[in-house]
């Protein structure tokens, strides 16, 4: 299925907008999501007025130090740097959300959840990331509603949708479950990620630290090049 935004391609529109990566794969578009915050403990622990006497809390492979929004970016740098596909998560589209983004001014508006269904759409692969640190309020709903557009009936009405051939689409690979993956970090109990997995047959892989986790996104992407229709081209290897 086609998706245009501003009477261009939106698979077109990404690739202007991303860094070149002079990399055989940096045609193959990469989609992360996953929490922007960071667990705040004194969210929990309002009785406490000194943080100094807050419980000692696992934050997992990020440290509480860490803002989630930094984890996803430094995600996305090891897809573009050490792999070599273009990656990215929402922000670095320079797609206005609302009135008072900064490129409100430039470009039509889109709402935040229709670009997360539009980009996944036209990604070759869906990564979603989800780290143990990060505040999941939400996130697990909007995973579902991307999972449900995309698998099943891809439709949004902020951009344009073509859908006149339905069996052709933006991404190089055919769509459907095997484009998404969820990466969850150990520990994360929840039964709405358990039951996407098992509803949508997406991969649902589990990471314990920041180096598995670079693993992780290797193999992913790896065994997705296997089922892209790309040119036989022996340089398009994982780096």
């Amino acid at each position: 299925m086609m998706v245009k935004y501003d009477g261009q391609k939106l698979r077109d529109y990404l690739l202007d907008e991303l860094p070149d990566l002079d990399h055989p794969l940096e045609e193959v578009l990469v989609f992360v999501m996953g929490p922007y915050t960071t667990t705040d403990l004194t969210y929990y622990y309002d009785d406490i007025d000194d943080e100094d006497e807050f419980p000692d809390s696992d934050f997992g492979a990020f440290s509480e130090e860490d803002d989630m929004h930094e984890v996803l970016e430094h995600v996305v740098e090891i897809l573009r740097e050490e792999i070599g596909v273009s990656a990215f998560i929402a922000t670095q589209a320079n797609i206005p959300y609302d009135d008072d983004d900064e490129y409100a001014n430039e470009k039509p508006i889109v709402n935040i959840l229709a670009q997360s269904k539009g980009y996944a759409t036209v990604s070759d692969i869906v990564i979603f990331v989800l780290p143990f640190g990060g505040i999941r309020d939400g996130v697990d709903i909007e995973i579902g509603a991307i999972l449900e557009a995309n698998i099943n009936k891809p439709v949004t009405d902020a951009f344009e949708f073509n859908s006149e051939n339905d069996d052709k689409t933006d991404s190089i690979g055919h769509d459907g479950a095997d484009k998404f993956s969820i990466l969850k970090e150990e520990g994360i109990q929840s039964e709405t990620i358990k039951s996407l997995q098992e509803h949508y047959d997406v991969s649902l892989i589990s990471f314990d630290s920041e180096m598995r986790l670079g693993l992780q996104l290797r193999v992913i992407v790896s065994n997705r090049i296997d089922q892209l229709e790309v040119d036989n081209d022996p340089d398009a290897e994982i780096r």
